[in-house]
Parts: structure tokens; C-alpha cells; sequence
């Protein structure tokens, strides 16, 4: 990463955490490394991978002293970084909101795996089964749960080569590099073992057939779906929607609320919010009825917000392209320099 794309990712990175934390000192002299600015180079520090305080000041010194003109020593530093651990956590947490992967129901985490569901009647009464993979683990001498990620996108393509005669792991792998498929040839081998003759790998008679099923979508992948514009959904997402919403009621009622309300906030028909909250507390959609509490705690804000063409957004977007301006002039250029660019820049 060039010290140019440094310099605009903690840039904006600042700006963000400073819109949401702010100045938290209330009495007392000001420190000269304010609270915002120490948060962001302790995210700084994690995103860019060094483990090392020492190491990461040495390099903060050389390649950002222009952004933060002061640093103070290891000890400080490590003094304020721990009084500032609840505004870190904080921080992390915003950043991990405004990602696609915080709305996931499932998480895909490496750690030591737990022993769990020893006998197949209880595997089998697992929500995880069909659609995760339940197996031994040499290494670990144990059973547990686990996912092949990388293969899940061409499990369909996988399924279609093995009923078709292809049982070659290496051969299917080898097509599936070609179409994008990026996993080593193990992965593959894993999840033909349990269709070959007893379940062992060996080829002695004929195996299982393939599921010919399609793979269920994700969580993330319906709800792109159902909050992208039906316009901008190409031919298989928008099937792949249809598919999802007919084959679940709860889905279906979800999908038509989600509309209605794209609806009143496109075409500015507040006054059809209270019709829309009442149909929401009306049906059994758990989800839906915190929406509706927090609405209807300022409902005529709310309704103003989606009826008026008057908003603060202008204000908001000139408030932070300040900041950002004011950011990357801060220990380099006076205030008139400063004033010209926010009459100036675009």
C-alpha cells in the first residue's frame, strides 16, 4: 500500500470514528493526541497487521508524521490505548456494522473445535444438517461440524459432473479451476467420500447419486435480494428471490413489507408509514415489530422525513468534506489555505 492510499484510508477512517465518538474530555487541558485521533491509529494498528506497539509507533513516526504531529512514547501510548479500550470497542464495532457479514445468522470462525452430537439420531435432529457437513477429524480425533466456504459456490456444478459418470476428484477439479474455483483438489475429495461405496473413498461398486437439489441460498444473499430494487437484480438473482420467497411463508411476508415501505420512502408517502407500522405489529415478524417501536418513537419526525423535500443530508455531506479537507491540512497549511479549499473544492 502506497503512502498515498495510506493517507486516504485513515483519512476517511478518521473522519468516521470522529463523527461518532467525537471529543469524550469534558475538563482539564486538552491532550494533544485527541481521543478520535487515538482510536483510529489503534485501528489503524489492527488493520494493518502489527502485533508489535514498538514496531507500529516506529512506523506511525516515519510514514504519518504529517497526519498525527504528535505521538507520544510506548508507555503513554499503551496508558491511553487501555483508559480508551471501551471507545476502541466502540470504533471496532462501527466498522463491523457497516459490513455485509454483521447480518449473516452464521459465522464461519477457525478455532478448536467441540465435541458435539456423538450419536446419529442427534446429528440428524441438528438445524446444521443438509446444508453443513458432519464428519471425523483425523488431526483432532474427533466428530464435529464443519464447512467447506470455498466449495459452496460450485457444490451444483460438483453434483452435476458426479451423476453424470465424472468421479474423478482431480478431473473435477481441474474444470472447476476454470470456472473460478480457487480450493485445492482436498477440498473436492472431502465432499465426494460419502457418496462413493461405504462412505470410505475406495471404488467398489456404485456410489450414491449426487443431490440434484439446488444449494439453500445464504442469509446475506436472500437479504441482498430482497433489499435490491427488483430493476437491478439480474435474471438468477431475481429467481433465485422468487424461489426463496415461495418456498417460505415468513419470507414472502417479509419480502412484501420490505416493498411497501421502498415504496413510501421513493415516492414520499409518509402518510401511508402509520398504515404500514399497524400491518407490521399485525403479523408475526419478531424482527419487524423493533423497526416499528423505534418509528413510532418519533413517528412525526419520521413521517416529515418521508413526506417533505427538505433534508439534512446537504448539511451532513458539506460537514464531513470539511472534516475530510480539514484532515489532510492539519500540520501543514494555516487557516486561510484551509478556508480557500472549502470555498473552492467541489
Amino acid at each position: 500500500m502506497t503512502n498515498e492510499h495510506l493517507e486516504t484510508l485513515l483519512t476517511g477512517l478518521y473522519v468516521k470514528i470522529d463523527d461518532e465518538i467525537g471529543e469524550t474530555r469534558c475538563l482539564g487541558r486538552p491532550p494533544q493526541l485527541s481521543d478520535s485521533e487515538l482510536v483510529c491509529l489503534a485501528v489503524a494498528q489492527a488493520l494493518l497487521g502489527f502485533a508489535s506497539e514498538a514496531r507500529w509507533l516506529r512506523f506511525a513516526r516515519t510514514s504519518l508524521g504529517a497526519m498525527f504531529p504528535y505521538l507520544p512514547e510506548r508507555p503513554g501510548y499503551n496508558k491511553r490505548l487501555r483508559a480508551a479500550l471501551p471507545l476502541v470497542k466502540k470504533a471496532v464495532r462501527l466498522l463491523a456494522t457497516d459490513t455485509d457479514f454483521w447480518f449473516d445468522n452464521h459465522w464461519v470462525v477457525d478455532s478448536t473445535p467441540v465435541p458435539c452430537g456423538m450419536s446419529r439420531p442427534t446429528v440428524k435432529r441438528s438445524e446444521m444438517a443438509g446444508w453443513a457437513g458432519y464428519g471425523y477429524c483425523a488431526s483432532h480425533s474427533r466428530f464435529f461440524w464443519g464447512l467447506s466456504s470455498r466449495l459452496d459456490p460450485w457444490r451444483d456444478v460438483v453434483n452435476q459432473y458426479w451423476n453424470a459418470g465424472v468421479t474423478n476428484a482431480q478431473e473435477i477439479t481441474t474444470e472447476l479451476r476454470v470456472l473460478g474455483f480457487t480450493g485445492s483438489v482436498q477440498i473436492v475429495r472431502r465432499y465426494l467420500r460419502p457418496l462413493r461405496p461405504h462412505g470410505d473413498g475406495r471404488k467398489r461398486g456404485p456410489g450414491k447419486s449426487a443431490p440434484t437439489t439446488p444449494a439453500i441460498p445464504k442469509p446475506r444473499q436472500v437479504s441482498r435480494w430482497m433489499l435490491t430494487h427488483p430493476d437491478h437484480l439480474d435474471q438468477d438473482d431475481a429467481l433465485g428471490l422468487k424461489t426463496a420467497v415461495s418456498s417460505c411463508e415468513h419470507l414472502e411476508r417479509l419480502h412484501s413489507h420490505i416493498r411497501t415501505f421502498a415504496t413510501i420512502m421513493k415516492q414520499r408517502r409518509g402518510a401511508n408509514l402509520p398504515a404500514w407500522l399497524d400491518t407490521v405489529d399485525a403479523d408475526d415478524l419478531p424482527e419487524l415489530h423493533t423497526l416499528a417501536t423505534g418509528l413510532r418513537r418519533d413517528l412525526d419526525a419520521v413521517i416529515n422525513g418521508l413526506t417533505l423535500e427538505h433534508n439534512s443530508g446537504a448539511v451532513e455531506g458539506a460537514v464531513t468534506r470539511i472534516k475530510a479537507l480539514k484532515r489532510q491540512c492539519y500540520g501543514r497549511t494555516n487557516f486561510d489555505l484551509l478556508r480557500l479549499r472549502i470555498l473552492l473544492t467541489p
